[in-house]
């Protein structure tokens, strides 16, 4: 039994599934075209300024100074502008920057578990909580699902449903959109004690 959970964009994949995840991550990587993003051929743009570039080009240094397994794309990118190659970062602990903050580019840190408890544990001990999503057996994937603490779980590559509540746990915001407790949201309450 081996399940995959993602929360924060962090990949959390069993230690004895390594060098497959790894050769299914070139394959991925490579097919992503970076370019200009008004190409309807192009799958991933710039990032957003030259300090976003600067921010996320210092993880994947820092990563690589760590002697960590960096797979970058072999696909050329545009010379001009603020692009950077689709990026995995294999072998981060849970205790590293690049692990514990969004990274807001082209960049997958991946970090090792042996257990399926200590998946969970490393994904619950983040401090933020908005998305998540857990592959494996359904019976298995659903019950590591319940105990995440994420404001929506994908179970086996489940789509977003717009009439389900959507907002996240910890610091990833306060409330709720979409469902009744969307609508909660703008309803004014009164409590009369008599």
């Amino acid at each position: 039994m081996s399940c995959f959970i993602t929360i924060l964009l962090d990949q959390y994949i069993p230690k004895e599934k390594k060098e497959e995840i790894e050769n299914y991550l070139v394959q991925i990587i490579n097919s992503y075209k970076v370019g200009n993003p008004k190409n309807p051929a192009t799958d991933i743009g710039p990032v957003v300024s030259k300090q976003a570039y600067d921010k996320i080009n210092a993880y994947i240094t820092a990563a690589r100074d760590e002697q960590m397994t960096i797979i970058s794309s072999k696909n050329e990118i545009p010379e001009r502008g603020w692009y950077i190659k689709p990026t995995a970062i294999i072998g981060a602990s849970a205790e590293m920057k690049i692990a514990k903050e969004e990274i807001f580019g082209p960049v997958l840190t991946v970090i090792l578990y042996e257990t399926e408890a200590e998946a969970l544990q490393i994904a619950n001990s983040l401090e933020y909580g908005l998305d998540g999503a857990v592959f494996g057996e359904q019976a298995e994937a659903e019950q590591i699902a319940r105990k995440m603490q994420a404001g929506n779980v994908h179970v086996n590559g489940a789509p977003y449903n717009i009439s389900m509540p959507f907002g996240g746990y910890k610091q990833s915001g306060i409330g709720r959109e979409g469902g009744i407790e969307g609508f909660e949201e703008y309803l004014e309450t009164k409590s009369i004690f008599i």
